[in-house]
């Protein structure tokens, strides 16, 4: 018997680590170590908890839960990222109302994008095309993935150059129904 451990931070690289062990040697000796700063989002704890549960697969074996997470109740979770599949969902192109766009073609309030931008970077985050919000495939907003600071900065976006992720390209209208 060879105990696996994986060190668990509740982020996606970590996650895609655990997943490879889990497809590879199952789950009976997989441990995963999280550490608990006092600092983590509540959301991490969900996230680490939703994942980490063995199911198993159709041969008996024990593998990590990777259905997509459910929405959250609030509607503000969405998740760009098909664990299933290794993609994650971009906008092929701005939208006609992109906030990307010269001018404030959705009259938000001065500063605002801005905000979005500097929120996003700092989480290691992204923003969402507004055109997929609430759809089953929400995507990044094109305009972000091609922002210096966002495209740097994007999680997703990183895994994707990295090779982890593929990068499904979407169109903003067709996911809408629009």
């Amino acid at each position: 018997m060879t105990a696996h451990v994986v060190q668990f931070s509740g982020g996606i690289g970590s996650f895609a680590a655990a997943v490879r062990v889990a497809e590879k040697h199952g789950t009976d000796d997989l441990t995963l170590l999280i550490a608990d700063t006092g600092i983590e989002d509540q959301d991490l704890w969900r996230f680490a908890d939703d994942t980490s549960r063995p199911r198993r697969d159709d041969e008996g074996r024990g593998a990590l839960m990777q259905d997509e997470i459910a929405e959250e109740a609030d509607g503000l979770r969405q998740d760009v990222a098909d664990p299933a599949t290794w993609t994650v969902r971009v906008c092929g192109d701005r939208c006609t109302t992109c906030i990307f766009r010269p001018g404030n073609l959705m009259h938000l309030e001065q500063g605002r994008v801005a905000s979005m931008i500097k929120e996003a970077v700092a989480d290691e985050g992204h923003i969402v095309c507004h055109k997929t919000l609430g759809t089953k495939a929400p995507a990044i907003c094109a305009g972000f993935a091609a922002h210096p600071k966002g495209r740097v900065a994007s999680l997703a976006l990183r895994l994707a150059r990295a090779g982890v992720l593929r990068i499904v390209s979407v169109q903003p209208c067709e996911e809408s129904g629009s």
